[in-house]
């Protein structure tokens, strides 16, 4: 079983995550420090991007959201104390920001008694699970008829205050003969987007090999096409030959870069960056296993960026 929360931060209930905290804490109520925390994480407030970009002037889309990003400053002072009103506190109990510092712990803390309930039953069963955020698995060897009802069993330990299961991400399959079937018809959810192969926190598992989602690999070679058009196109790039410097490319895009390198500022400085999405591909076949395929579709990252740049310079 794999499964995730519709909403999950946004529906977090205040008064059962300030139980949970001071359960973890082993006290009656919040100590002042834990609350002061507690409070800015709950009554937090929001100014909607849509309303930032009228004010700027911009569509509401994917166009008008970039060009706000790339400015350096959102509003001025004075327009900013000028629109004030348009922040807006959160009016619910329930929901914190996901993007906290703590957001992840907070999570943990929530799911405390669930992950306990789970484990332990599950453990029982000689089985697996695992959560991160609001995604889990759940995975118990197939006896039948009674591991059918276990699954129907543990799905009702996740009836949590203010959380319900995200019906189209909970799904089941049986795992026989190096392959995966869905079975997800038979515990009442539909099975028509069912596929024959598990996605869990950016790996597919199809019953044979893991690699990494081609939805995370399709996004990687996106920006690398759009890099290449945007060197190609600024001035100063080419030189005698046709010749590009592609430095920053190779660096951001390809195993050359995976070892770290050194961005130059403006001010003349450099930055060290620590590597990119190959760094990330090389730790991960690492951690699984050099026999998974976890590399398959960037084997040929080179030659796409060279075949890329060849086609923008009409070579």
């Amino acid at each position: 079983m794999i499964g995730d929360f519709t909403g999950f931060f946004d529906n977090l209930d205040h008064n059962y995550l300030k139980r949970q905290w001071c359960s973890l804490l082993w006290e009656s109520r919040l100590p002042d420090d834990h609350y002061a925390v507690f409070k800015s994480l709950t009554r937090y407030s929001v100014w909607e991007l849509s309303d930032l970009l009228a004010l700027n002037h911009l569509p509401d889309d994917l166009k008008g959201r970039k060009e706000l990003n790339s400015r350096s400053r959102v509003l001025s002072i004075k327009e900013f104390k000028a629109n004030r009103t348009h922040i807006k506190p959160n009016p619910n109990k329930y929901g914190i920001p996901q993007g906290s510092p703590i957001s992840g712990m907070l999570a943990n803390i929530y799911m405390m008694d669930v992950d306990r309930q789970v484990h332990y039953f599950v453990s029982n069963l000689n089985g697996f699970y695992m959560r991160y955020s609001d995604d889990f698995i759940i995975v118990i060897p197939d006896n039948g008829d009674t591991s059918s009802q276990a699954m129907k069993d543990v799905s009702g330990f996740f009836k949590i205050d203010g959380l319900t299961l995200e019906p189209e991400k909970t799904q089941y399959y049986r795992f026989e003969n190096q392959s995966l079937v869905s079975c997800s018809a038979q515990y009442g959810i539909s099975d028509k987007k069912s596929k024959r192969f598990i996605n869990f926190l950016g790996f597919t598992f199809d019953g044979k090999t893991i690699t990494v989602r081609a939805k995370t690999t399709g996004k990687y070679y996106q920006r690398m096409y759009r890099k290449v058009k945007s060197i190609t196109k600024s001035p100063g790039n080419i030189s005698v030959g046709k010749r590009i410097l592609a430095s920053n490319l190779y660096n951001l895009y390809s195993i050359k870069g995976a070892n770290g390198y050194l961005i130059k500022k403006r001010d003349g400085h450099t930055r060290k960056c620590s590597g990119n999405f190959l760094t990330y591909i090389q730790r991960s076949k690492k951690i699984i296993g050099y026999k998974e395929s976890i590399d398959r579709d960037t084997r040929l990252h080179m030659s796409k960026i060279r075949k890329a740049l060849k086609r923008q310079l009409g070579g």
